[in-house]
This record gives C-alpha cells, sequence and structure tokens, in this order.
C-alpha cells in the first residue's frame, strides 16, 4: 500500500475545495484496509475514510491520513422465488448500484 504526502483533495470532494491531505492512500480492497490496521496507521491516529467525496464539507487542510474507498463490486444471489439478496462493496456508487 502506497501512502502520499502533501496530496490535493480537490479531485476529490464535489466542491471542488482546494485543500490537502497531509497523507492520502487509496484502498481498493479490504486485505488494503487490513494491512493499514496491521501496520498500525489507524491506531491511535487522526484518520478520515473518504467515499465519492459528496457528502464531506472540507475548510482547511486535512492534518492527517484520508483513505479514499474505492472497494468496488456488486453480487447478487437469489435467495427464493421473490427475494435477491445484494451485496456492494462500500465504495459503489449509489447511482450504479441501483440501475
Amino acid at each position: 500500500m502506497k501512502i502520499l504526502k502533501n496530496i490535493s483533495l480537490k479531485q476529490y470532494n464535489t466542491f471542488g475545495i482546494d485543500v490537502n491531505a497531509a497523507e492520502y492512500a487509496e484502498v481498493a480492497d479490504v486485505e488494503s484496509l487490513k494491512g493499514l490496521i496491521k501496520a498500525g496507521r489507524l491506531k491511535d491516529a487522526h484518520y478520515l475514510i473518504l467515499g465519492g467525496g459528496s457528502n464531506v464539507l472540507f475548510t482547511g487542510d486535512y492534518d492527517g491520513l484520508v483513505i479514499r474507498n474505492m472497494i468496488v463490486g456488486i453480487r447478487m444471489k437469489e435467495v427464493d422465488d421473490s427475494n435477491v439478496l445484494v451485496t456492494a462493496g462500500a465504495g459503489v456508487v449509489w447511482d450504479d448500484l441501483v440501475h
């Protein structure tokens, strides 16, 4: 897992606010997230888990680790004739899931 330093978050928030994160990492699977945990990066740390950036308003630089959730994937399993179990990764865009 690569942790980048002093990264602009402008492209990662829908307001387009040009602020920087002291550290930035992307997790594309559960194993990557577990790696951050095992490395002690989240214990007593200042971190923010960021999705699509539409529910966050940055007012200044973020002095911590921004973890961008890129865990995608949609699975559907028929439970019975009238029910389907849908499992989606936390990084799946809502519009993609419901279409």
